[in-house]
């Protein structure tokens, strides 16, 4: 795929070679993760089981769907042209985009503040590091914002369900692979 200009022109504002901004983007980088877990947590703790549904499920519609177009429009990564993780969309700024949306509306204008500035900081570490063109990045945000605004309730639901029956499933055949030893 064809790097547009406007990412060509825009990048090298972004890319940085400062060492201690290197470490602290790396670790904002990473705490995505544990941005999914605080999301999780948040809604068990308040005991919202319908939140925590829509917030599990809808993530793991979205990064099917943002995965599923990472790797069809298969486009290049820019610290690295021949890697086989593709960049388009940003599954990171995804992740923050989606999980400030869903959280958003349960917090004081502080901790709000707080967490659009995590969220903002997530995306930007994957600029910084080179690891995403800025396209990449709007358009993973723009659809962590989107899609779980898109998808039908219903929906969200019914795969939450299957999860949970599969992970049943699971569950049945380690106990009785475990009655054998």
């Amino acid at each position: 795929m064809e790097i547009p200009n406007f990412d060509k022109m825009i990048m090298p504002f972004f890319v940085g070679s400062n060492i201690y901004l290197n470490y602290f983007f790396t670790i904002i980088s990473y705490s995505v993760y544990a941005y999914i877990i605080f999301g999780i947590a948040f809604f068990l703790k308040k005991k919202d089981m319908r939140g925590f549904f829509l917030y599990t499920s809808n993530l793991i519609i979205g990064l099917g769907i943002i995965t599923f177009l990472k790797y069809t429009i298969a486009r290049p990564r820019p610290y690295q042209l021949l890697r086989e993780d593709p960049s388009f969309p940003s599954r990171h700024s995804f992740t923050a985009m989606f999980t400030l949306s869903s959280l958003y509306g349960y917090f004081g204008k502080t901790l709000r503040v707080l967490l659009v500035v995590y969220s903002v900081l997530i995306p930007l570490s994957c600029l910084y590091l080179g690891v995403h063109y800025p396209s990449d990045v709007m358009i993973g945000s723009l659809l962590g914002i989107i899609l779980p605004k898109l998808i039908p309730q219903r929906f969200s639901f019914a795969i939450f369900k299957l999860i949970q029956n599969s992970l049943k499933t699971i569950k049945k055949g380690i106990l009785k692979i475990k009655e054998y030893f």
